[in-house]
């Protein structure tokens, strides 16, 4: 029997294979005690990541499919051009795992269990839970799956297989591993998802929670009091894109935590970096300022006190910081 795992299994794969965000348990997480003290040599390294951790939690937007949202070597939002679509997935789990649990043997080694608590078999309600366990689950892609994740819808309004609705889904992650030749990425943490396709040609994507971990060979990232929202009008060509964002980041690729947050709005064109907007990082009594000129060139202003004028400017591109 074929399994019908819902897209969010494929999103969260996404979610913990960026590296870019990351946290602690559930429940509410104190900020780090040691935070960067920012200078003019670690502030490309602090933007960098700040500007990362917020677009790979856009990697969320990946739920709506064919109709939403996804992230593009690292640089600005586009669409997907081709991609299995929520709506259809969601109907198969609805229809064939009202009460669960059903457990299915993976390609080469392992299983995943799929159980739910389900109101209507039609549609999705409030307080509708799903759980999936996968136990070294290899089905020869080269990834090998452990550990739960569970998804609780919070809100549901619209109609699913017309496609136009807005969906709440919180999500729980317990010690959740992906196995691959080069990495195990070990993931942990909870993350709000909230969907909205009701407006025409416009979807809109966020995603907030307490704490979120992302633990890899290479580094160990911590996602706290986070929140992301993005917006993708797909009624214009290119489609453009809004993108809103905040939370403190900890990760050993620096030597204290950050927090970050986006005082101007992003906005810019699928495909491209943002073209206008800021994203201001703040560290030990010192902060810095990335301002997007346009989609090719940037500037940080740097602060290294309390002091709001700037006591350096590091002038750059999008390309040469985030690259």
């Amino acid at each position: 029997m074929k399994r019908a795992i819902p897209a969010v299994l494929a999103t969260l794969l996404v979610l913990a294979a960026c590296g870019g965000s990351g946290g602690g348990q559930a429940g509410p997480t104190p900020d780090p005690v040691a935070f960067l003290a920012i200078t003019a040599a670690n502030a490309p390294a602090a933007t960098k990541a700040s500007y990362q951790a917020a677009l790979a939690s856009t990697d969320a937007a990946r739920l709506i499919g064919t109709t939403g949202l996804t992230s593009t070597s690292g640089d600005g939002p586009s669409k997907p051009g081709a991609g299995v679509e929520l709506t259809s997935t969601l109907m198969k789990v609805l229809q064939k795992i009202p009460v669960g649990p059903e457990t299915s043997m993976c390609a080469v080694t392992g299983s995943i269990t799929i159980s739910g608590t389900i109101e209507n078999p039609l549609t999705l309600t409030e307080g509708d839970e799903f759980l999936i366990v996968a136990k070294n689950c290899n089905d020869g892609l080269g990834e090998t799956i452990d550990g739960q994740m569970s998804f609780t819808v919070g809100e549901f309004d619209g109609d699913l297989l017309g496609g136009s609705y807005r969906l709440t889904m919180r999500i729980e992650l317990t010690d959740f591993q992906v196995k691959t030749v080069d990495d195990v990425i070990m993931s942990r943490g909870d993350a709000t998802v909230t969907l909205d396709t009701m407006t025409p040609l416009i979807v809109s994507a966020s995603i907030s929670g307490d704490a979120l971990t992302v633990d890899s060979n290479a580094r160990s990232e911590t996602l706290s009091i986070y929140s992301t929202v993005q917006t993708l009008d797909t009624g214009d060509l290119p489609s453009s894109f809004t993108l809103v964002s905040s939370g403190t980041l900890d990760t050993t690729e620096l030597d204290g935590a950050i927090r970050f947050s986006t005082p101007v709005m992003f906005e810019g064109v699928e495909g491209e970096y943002p073209s206008s907007g800021e994203l201001l990082i703040t560290g030990d009594n010192s902060s810095a300022r990335l301002i997007a000129e346009n989609n090719v060139d940037v500037r940080i202003e740097i602060n290294l006190d309390s002091d709001p004028e700037p006591e350096e400017t590091i002038v750059t591109t999008w390309a040469e910081l985030i690259g």
